[in-house]
């Protein structure tokens, strides 16, 4: 099974992290709406979505606790 490639948020700046931030939640919010119509039938998106909030989340926590 081949991995995903994975973003080094490190990298990213913040205003660029705020806007993945939106964008993830959005998928999520519409995602979230799918699902309750019954359109949607891929359910391993949620615990994905919700985790790369997290993972930003983090990051962006850490660069406001470090005083960037």
């Amino acid at each position: 099974m081949a991995k995903a490639k994975t973003v080094n948020f490190k990298e990213m700046s913040n205003a660029d992290l705020v806007n993945r931030i939106q964008e993830f939640s959005g998928e999520l919010i519409a995602a979230r709406q799918k699902a309750r119509l019954g359109q949607f039938k891929k359910t391993s998106d949620f615990p994905r979505l919700r985790k790369e909030v997290a993972r930003i989340q983090t990051e962006l926590r850490k660069r406001e606790l470090a005083g960037k």
